[in-house]
């Protein structure tokens, strides 16, 4: 948690799990869910910023896109 809201999220109050940044251009949408992370967003590029952002603070396995 501390992690996400010092990168600028906001955890969405009716559910924990879901965490959303907006910026300009720029949207963000995390779902969390035990050790699964999913990340959706207006663009690839914030897609891979929001990736490496967080690679650099955990442990992390990209497994690709959602199917």
């Amino acid at each position: 948690h501390t992690v996400f809201t010092e990168n600028g999220f906001e955890q969405n109050p009716a559910d924990n799990c879901l965490y959303t940044r907006e910026k300009q251009d720029e949207k963000v949408i995390l779902i969390i869910w035990f050790d699964d992370l999913i990340i959706a967003a207006n663009t690839e590029e914030v897609v891979k910023s929001v990736k490496m952002m967080f690679t650099e603070r955990f442990k992390m396995k990209d497994l690709g896109k959602l199917n």
